[in-house]
């Protein structure tokens, strides 16, 4: 007896067990039709007496499939792949292009594995490089930017796909490689190439900027520095060279210097500025050799700019050295500016510099705004206050 209702016991184990033989499970189905079938559908040629009809046929498949994606299931995705590779009609091929991405993370995700992401980017590579309409080449790329890390396997596809005519996958190709990050160094020559391409689209030309940022390429930035400094090119072209900058690492200290010689020139349009600011805020410390253009730009009309260049005279601290008491003096001053946005800013670059930083005068400036209009600016400056008056750090 004891021996039956062991037995019993490991029965009901193993049918409860996720690891139990599922070959025996009903295929899933949808609308009346297994997974098999719509496969089926999906690669057969002759669906729907018109084209028309062929095409809601063949993209009912897809969407099919992409709800019937579970599991890791390769044949969904070689099915997909097969389509996208072979089909007589580009929409079909496009469409199959979109679907693949879409079905390879969903069933990732699920199944917890990479090898689904693997095999779409096999897929979109080759017909990236071989497709011969425009459009489905383009929507490989974007699928590809999907794709990352496992993207960089079509690396060198991408890299090429940069000299393509047509915008679209330029757009898309750079994109792709911005995404893939410092492993995409390899492309750091044709990204220049495109970026310098008179001929080619703005906007493929700033991606191509932006990617050169994104894969932190040093080498560039003599080439970035000449976009941005030069008075003929493309204002689109330029706030993307100047946002490249925050993201590679910083040698040459000169490189700060002459992005706050561009910040403060007269001439500079104020998206340009915004970027370069915001940069400038984000290489931290490393911004020193642009104090006196951060401390001038605090003039600027535009309450966004004042802020931004605050924090990143913030950001500084000690490091401002024999310029510590114009900082100190010029932020003390943007206490009562008109935008309390920029109040605030200063308020917290008070906070942080705290009382070894700043002096009896500029805390009286703070006391000042404890009855400010903006309640957010009067608890702020409660806080800062609190700071100055602690005891100052040996």
């Amino acid at each position: 007896m004891p021996l039956l209702n062991t037995s019993c016991l490991v029965l009901t184990l193993l049918a409860l067990s996720p690891f139990q033989d599922k070959s025996s499970d009903p295929e899933p189905s949808l609308q009346g039709k297994t997974l098999t079938q719509w496969m089926e559908l999906l690669s057969r040629e002759d669906v729907g007496q018109t084209a028309d009809a062929r095409m809601k046929a063949k993209r009912g498949a897809l969407i099919a499939l992409e709800l019937l994606a579970g599991s890791y299931e390769p044949k969904i995705i070689e099915a997909v792949s097969k389509v996208m590779a072979g089909d007589s009609d580009p929409k079909i091929r496009e469409a199959a292009a979109g679907a693949l991405v879409r079905i390879a993370l969903k069933i990732s995700q699920k199944s917890k594995t990479e090898e689904p992401k693997d095999m779409a980017v096999i897929s979109l590579r080759q017909a990236l490089k071989t497709d011969k309409d425009s459009k489905v080449r383009e929507m490989a790329a974007q699928g590809l930017g999907k794709l990352v890390p496992q993207a960089v396997k079509a690396l060198d596809v991408l890299a090429a796909s940069l000299d393509e005519k047509e915008a679209g996958i330029r757009i898309a190709s750079a994109d792709a490689i911005r995404k893939l990050g410092e492993q995409a160094k390899p492309a750091s020559k044709q990204l220049q190439s495109l970026a310098s391409n008179k001929n080619a689209d703005i906007i493929s030309r700033a991606h191509a900027c932006l990617a050169l940022g994104n894969i932190r390429e040093e080498a560039a930035l003599p080439f970035l520095l000449e976009i941005m400094e030069a008075r003929n090119e493309a204002l689109d072209l330029q706030v993307a060279s100047a946002k490249a900058f925050s993201m590679i690492p910083l040698k040459d200290k000169e490189i700060p210097a002459r992005l706050g010689k561009v910040l403060i020139a007269p001439s500079t349009a104020r998206d340009l500025k915004l970027a370069l600011v915001v940069s400038l805020d984000q290489m931290g410390k490393l911004a020193q050799p642009a104090t006196e253009a951060l401390i001038a730009v605090l003039a600027d009309r535009d309450g966004a700019i004042r802020a931004i260049a605050i924090h990143a005279l913030g950001n500084m601290g000690p490091e401002l050295g024999p310029m510590l008491d114009r900082a100190r003096n010029a932020v003390g001053n943007m206490l009562m500016d008109s935008s309390a946005d920029v109040r605030l800013s200063a308020l917290e670059t008070l906070g942080r510099w705290g009382p070894s930083l700043v002096d009896m005068a500029t805390a009286s400036k703070v006391e000042k705004l404890e009855k400010d209009s903006s309640k957010e600016v009067r608890e702020t400056a409660k806080l800062v206050l609190a700071r100055l008056r602690g005891p100052a750090p040996k």
